[in-house]
Order: structure tokens, then C-alpha cells, then sequence
């Protein structure tokens, strides 16, 4: 339940304007490519409408006062009606992309009229916003320079969260112990900005609960980690443990939302030395551990590079009875990463189903959809993990990917 406050609302959130108007350009956008037949051009937006969408969901405090209790369905239906255009696209079906983007758009009229003037106002601005990569709190006009660093300002026409085309923070890892395989690594990575500031907690936004995921694999891609770092003793340390199968090189894959530029940055860094090994590169597309067993189903295969695509994770017991006590995980019902073969490519990849995955109380299954990216021709390796009963299940599936 959701409190409602008689008193009126606070001063505007700028994060909250941002993802505000990320949603508002999610909707232009998708109305476009339907007006054009570009059906295709409909599923790339499924990362920033999710990541906005969790941040509206859970600041109802945004709303109008007497309107709060109403943000919750409203933006699920908002969810669905997304979810309507999505799968006329995913069906090629121009009259019913049509409709689903007309229904879609008043959707999305009834979520703006459960805020106040002042953040509407706030979202119609930053379509004319011109802001400085490296100085978030800068923004001015057309063809001025950040008065801070001299660089030229960009305008705010690209969704916030895609990856940046100029990352601000520089990674790297301080000395520690050799690797040995089963036993406990310690790591230490300090985070700086290219200014040579330490990286504070304060200056990550978080995504899917943490302010940092970070990835860590072998050479063979078989050796998977995922971990969330805490901060260490000094400004813009950070530190995590894990338990590494081999002494070979692990690389590591930092994913970052600097709240500057709140777009997705991934750098990083070698334990040892990485050397590209041989890889098992067979399909592998049914997984059991445990007592359970998960299978990936792709909607419409082959998987083709640059072509958008769904799948489908199902997850049974050994006996084939479906799971439906699917528990959330990272705020999600299921978390994928996938690395490609050329040892440089990172996929970190959320369930589809906004609406499941704000409320840990929530449970699901036996089915979870997945949406894949434009992906890169070769092969990939899928890391999936679900939770059930408190414990996490991980699932290694190989993907072929045509060209």
C-alpha cells in the first residue's frame, strides 16, 4: 500500500523528469516506427522503458497527492499496453501495431495526469536540454561549452541509460594473491573518473537493486560469477570475494550508471593473464541442476545477428512438474548475462514483465520471457539464474547466433 501525503509534493526530482520523459519519448518513438511499417524498430526500447518504468513504479511520491494510490495500475496497464505493441511487431502484424500504438498513447496520457504541472514541465524541457557528460549538474544551451571543463554540451535527445559513447570512470585492481582454484579471492577494484576523482557510492545510481554488478568469467566462458561490491576502506574502493574453479586468467566486467550521465558504462579489467582458450561452442539449450531443470526456447528461430528476437525460460522439476514458486532475484523473476565468443562482448539481460518485478512478495514461473538484443553473429554463452526458495539457480546455455 502506498501512503498518500495531503501536504504538496516536494520540490521536482530531476532523475524522476528523466525517466519521465524517457517513457514519453518510448511512446513517440514506438508511434513512429509503426507510422513508417519499421516494425523491427518497436523492440529496441526494452531496457530504458524498464528501467524507467521501475523508477516511476516505486516513487509514488511523485505523483499528485490525491493520486498516488492510482500510480500503480496505471502504469501496469501503461506495461501492458507496451507489451500489446511489442507483440504486434514481434507478429509482423502492421493493423494491430496500429491499434496496440493507439492505445499505447492514451496509456500513457492517463499516467500523465497523475503528475503535477511542474514535473510535466520539467519533461517537455529536456527534449530542448543541453547537459555535459562529465558535469551532470550543467546544462545550458545550444552551442555553449560546460563551464567547468570547456567540452562541448550534448543535447538530451538519446534515452537515458544506453550506453555511453564516452565513458567517464576508469577501472582497475589493486594487487592482490595469486589464483588458486577452490579457494577464496579477495579483490579490491578502484573506481576513478577521468578527472582522477575517486568514484563514490553516491556518484552510481542503482539499477535492478545495486549500485554495481560485476561479472566475472574464464577464458573458456564455464567459470561464472556475479557479485556486488561493497565499498573498502579508501574513497572509490570497492571490494568482493568469490571462488574461482582454475588458476587461469578470469576477466572482469564491471556494469556502472553514473548518476553525471545516466548512461550504462562497462568497463574492465584482468585477474591474471587472460588468454582466449579453446571453447565448447555446442548448442546447449536445456539445463539441469539440481532438482531442477531449465530449458531456453527461442520464439523464432535461428537467432540472426541484428535481428531482435524473444525467448522463453522454463523452469520444471526432474519429473517435469512445472516450478511456480519463482522468487524475485535482483528484481526480476530471472537474470541473464551472456559473453561472446570474442571474449569482449557482454549481454546483461533482465525477464520481461515489468509489473513482477518491484514486489519481492511476488512469486512466479513456470515461464519467464526474455528479450534479446540486437546480438553479434557467432556464438554466446547464457548464463541463466533464477531463485527458489532462497536459493539461486544457474543455468549455462550455449546460443548459436547466424550471421
Amino acid at each position: 500500500m502506498f501512503l498518500t501525503v495531503a501536504s504538496a509534493p516536494a520540490a521536482i526530482d530531476p532523475a524522476a523528469a528523466e525517466e519521465a520523459y524517457n517513457l514519453s519519448l518510448v511512446v513517440k518513438k514506438m508511434e513512429a516506427h509503426v507510422a513508417a511499417g519499421d516494425l523491427q524498430g518497436v523492440l529496441k526500447y526494452n531496457y530504458v522503458s524498464m528501467k524507467a518504468f521501475q523508477f516511476l513504479l516505486s516513487r509514488p511520491a511523485v505523483a499528485l497527492p490525491d493520486k498516488q494510490n492510482e500510480i500503480r495500475p496505471t502504469l501496469l496497464e501503461f506495461s501492458r499496453k507496451l507489451t500489446g505493441v511489442r507483440n504486434a511487431a514481434l507478429n509482423s502484424n502492421q493493423a494491430e501495431a496500429v491499434a496496440a500504438a493507439k492505445e499505447l498513447r492514451q496509456a500513457w496520457t492517463k499516467v500523465e495526469a497523475l503528475y503535477p504541472a511542474d514535473l510535466l514541465k520539467a519533461i517537455s524541457q529536456l527534449s530542448s536540454r543541453f547537459f555535459c557528460p562529465k558535469h551532470g549538474d550543467v546544462d545550458a544551451s545550444e552551442g555553449e561549452r560546460c563551464p567547468k571543463c570547456g567540452r562541448s554540451l550534448q543535447r538530451v535527445d538519446e534515452f537515458c541509460g544506453l550506453p555511453s559513447s564516452d565513458p567517464i570512470i576508469r577501472a582497475a585492481a589493486l594487487p592482490m594473491e595469486p589464483l588458486k582454484a577452490g579457494q577464496r579471492a579477495d579483490v579490491t577494484l578502484k573506481l576513478t573518473r577521468k578527472d582522477g576523482l575517486p568514484v563514490r557510492e553516491t556518484d552510481l545510481l542503482r539499477t535492478h537493486l545495486e549500485r554495481m554488478h560485476v561479472f566475472v568469467i574464464d577464458p573458456t566462458l564455464s567459470d561464472y560469477h556475479h557479485v556486488h561490491p561493497t565499498p573498502g576502506t579508501n574513497a572509490g574502493e570497492y571490494t568482493f570475494s568469490f571462488t574461482p574453479k582454475s588458476t587461469a586468467g578470469l576477466r572482469v566486467w564491471i556494469d556502472l550508471l553514473p548518476f553525471a550521465t545516466r548512461r550504462e558504462e562497462m568497463p574492465s579489467i584482468d585477474l591474471g593473464r587472460f588468454e582466449s582458450g579453446l571453447l565448447d561452442r555446442k548448442a546447449v539449450d536445456t539445463v539441469t541442476n539440481g532438482s531442477w531443470r531449465l530449458k531456453l526456447s527461442i520464439d523464432q528461430p535461428p537467432l540472426r545477428a541484428g535481428a531482435a528476437s524473444w525467448a522463453r525460460l522454463t523452469i520444471t522439476d526432474l519429473a517435469g512438474v512445472p516450478c511456480t514458486r519463482l522468487e524475485p532475484i535482483m528484481a526480476n523473476f530471472a537474470h541473464f548475462v551472456g559473453f561472446h565468443e570474442d571474449r569482449q562482448t557482454v549481454y546483461h539481460l533482465h525477464a520481461a514483465g515489468l509489473q513482477d518485478i518491484v514486489d519481492p512478495a511476488l512469486r512466479s514461473g513456470p515461464e519467464v520471457q526474455l528479450y534479446l538484443p540486437d546480438l553479434k553473429a557467432g556464438f554466446m554463452r547464457l548464463f541463466a539464474q533464477v531463485q527458489i526458495d532462497g536459493k539461486v539457480i544457474t543455468a549455462p546455455f550455449g546460443i548459436p547466433v547466424e550471421p
